[in-house]
């Protein structure tokens, strides 16, 4: 791992464990057990420090997601829950605070996010058309709109308005986010399928 590799995983685990603004470069260097002026070799501030942490890390989350996505052996549903267990792993290893410092002070870093939700848009229309050729999910869907109601729904998840921290894990949001989704647009048969799944889930908990 390069320096620069080192210096961008540290500080994206720190970001995301205490929040960006709570995070100094000081904090970054002395974790790293370096000075803050190597630091400086490969940034030119924080902010680009942050830009460049998050867009390694949604890279890496891409190919993570998009590798599950393109698994034959996968269902639609199948689909669906293994990406959501990479996401509810990361949503609670993450502190709030971090998006919320993201959406507030560092903008363009924000679009970052977003430009990364147009990847999920297209991933999520495929995931509904096959569904729907699958038998899954209902004929009658709308894929536009069903693939807007998933993206604009998953970014309500960060909503520390509606989701305050100190009452909602944003993991335990997702989840349930998941049921409605996947219950919304499923066939019979794939309520069914889904069902098995969970059932599996529950039993899986219960032996551990």
């Amino acid at each position: 791992m390069s320096e620069l590799q080192k210096i961008l995983k540290t500080s994206t685990e720190l970001f995301f464990r205490y929040g960006i603004k709570s995070v100094s470069m000081s904090d970054i260097a002395s974790e790293l057990g370096i000075s803050k002026k190597t630091i400086y070799q490969f940034v030119e501030n924080k902010e680009d420090l942050v830009s460049k942490s998050l867009d390694v890390y949604m890279q890496e989350n891409s190919k993570q997601i998009e590798a599950i996505f393109r698994d034959t052996d996968n269902n639609a549903i199948d689909v669906l829950v293994q990406v959501a267990r990479i996401n509810s792993s990361i949503l609670r290893k993450i502190n709030p605070s971090a998006l919320y410092d993201l959406r507030k002070y560092y903008k363009a870093c924000w679009e970052q996010v977003e430009t990364h939700q147009e990847i999920i848009n297209v991933l999520i229309a495929r995931n509904i058309k096959e569904g729907i050729e699958q038998g899954l999910y209902r004929s009658n869907i709308d894929i536009d709109i069903v693939t807007k109601f998933y993206v604009s729904q998953i970014e309500g998840i960060t909503d520390t308005i509606h989701f305050p921290a100190e009452q909602y894990n944003m993991a335990d949001v997702y989840v349930e986010f998941l049921y409605y989704h996947i219950y919304g647009i499923a066939s019979d048969e794939g309520k069914a399928y889904f069902n098995k799944i969970i059932q599996e889930v529950k039993e899986q908990k219960n032996e551990a």
